[in-house]
């Protein structure tokens, strides 16, 4: 596995698509940027990215972390990054709810781009905790 297709998956299965809906829930956009994410949703969904390099992406990030050799402050970082995402989808999701009056799940969806976060916290604690987690052994 390289490093490349784990961009590729944080791009077109995470980041992408929680750009373009947190854009799609902004209110009253202008009408040029309001037809060019209609198209560009189109054809993300003819594509169907987030279901093949969503979960796969997971895959991919669970192996990263489990063969990399990280710093106690990258560790750290990976980590603070993960509260971070918890944070801000829960203050994002009560602030997009405060504005739409009524339920927004969006960013509390798997191929969000803070729930990329959140399992990266999850894959570097399985790390920290047990230093020989997801390594063979026979």
């Amino acid at each position: 596995m390289s490093n490349r297709s784990l961009l590729l998956a944080l791009l077109f299965a995470w980041l992408l698509p929680t750009g373009l809906d947190l854009i799609r829930l902004w209110p009253n956009p202008p009408k040029h940027m309001a037809d060019a994410l209609a198209a560009f949703k189109r054809l993300l969904g003819k594509l169907d990215l987030q279901m093949v390099m969503g979960f796969g992406g997971y895959y991919m990030a669970g192996y990263y972390f489990s063969q990399a050799h990280m710093s106690k402050r990258n560790l750290y970082f990976v980590q603070a990054l993960g509260l971070l995402g918890a944070g801000a989808t829960i203050g994002l999701s009560g602030w997009l709810m405060a504005k739409a009056g009524h339920l927004r799940l969006t960013l509390y969806s798997y191929n969000s781009f803070l729930s990329c976060w959140r399992a990266a916290r999850f894959f570097s604690a399985c790390r920290r905790s047990s230093p020989g987690f997801g390594q063979k052994k026979f």
